[in-house]
């Protein structure tokens, strides 16, 4: 049996298995999917439990519980996943299922949900010149600042269109941000082809109204999220539109700014 326990953003995981070859991917993982923030810890109560176990076919438990069997990749994978989620739905700050970069000493932020090109849109914008943040998070505090959660990229079209292949930032030229930085726009985008650039600009609370079904702690924590997230709002420049191709809707965001 390897464990390890760690601690991130509050949160406090134990991580055990039977497997002595999965000791070193839960390792990368804490590394690829972590993107370095967290600290190994001693062995605590509360917080929550991975195991890796089974006989036939690995099995992945959360807290006692199986919640899937497959095979050592799949259950990595799923494990990456809920690790993160995990994290983001205990943690002492908000998180909000974004893109972030910082640019200029402000953050950019574009909420969406998976496979809607977050990546593939973060990563045009590191290629200009802008740190990175997250692909998947963008973490906010109780003063509204965004943190790093410098993940690698997950980005596809690498072997294929949908697998996804983790890339560290610098190997497309970009470097992580690394202080906590206020919000200065927030862009509601989603892709469509041959789109003409018109941004809507919208209010605080119809950006909160946009922003709110991706913020992962919001339905066990509303009041406290409506709080930061208004808090980190103010004075952000908040924008909808529809984006093409993402390299060119980034030289356009940046030109605006």
């Amino acid at each position: 049996m390897r464990k390890i326990c760690i601690e991130s953003f509050g949160v406090k995981v134990n991580i055990s298995t039977e497997f002595e070859e999965d000791f070193l991917q839960i390792e990368k993982i804490l590394t690829t999917g972590l993107g370095g923030c967290f600290r190994i810890i001693d062995e605590v109560n509360g917080g929550f439990h991975f195991h890796i176990g089974g006989k036939e076919e690995k099995a992945l438990f959360l807290d006692g519980e199986e919640i899937y069997k497959g095979s050592q990749d799949a259950v990595m994978e799923v494990f990456d996943s809920k690790l993160r989620v995990g994290i983001a739905c205990r943690a002492d700050k908000t998180f909000i299922h974004a893109g972030a970069v910082g640019w200029k000493g402000k953050a950019i932020i574009f909420p969406g949900f998976s496979y809607k090109g977050k990546s593939a849109l973060t990563a045009e914008f590191v290629k200009l010149g802008a740190d990175y943040y997250s692909d998947e998070y963008a973490v906010l505090d109780e003063k509204g600042l965004v943190h790093p959660f410098p993940k690698y990229l997950s980005l596809r079209g690498i072997i294929d269109d949908l697998k996804q292949v983790d890339t560290p930032v610098e190997s497309i030229g970009g470097k992580v941000g690394k202080d906590p930085i206020p919000i200065g726009m927030v862009l509601i985008t989603e892709y469509e082809p041959g789109v003409s650039w018109n941004p809507e600009f919208l209010s605080q609370a119809q950006g909160m109204l946009e922003i709110v079904s991706h913020t992962v702690p919001f339905s066990e924590r509303p009041a406290e999220t409506l709080k930061f997230l208004k808090k980190a709002l103010d004075g952000a420049k908040i924008i909808k539109q529809k984006r093409g191709e993402a390299a060119e809707f980034a030289r356009k965001v940046l030109q605006m700014l």
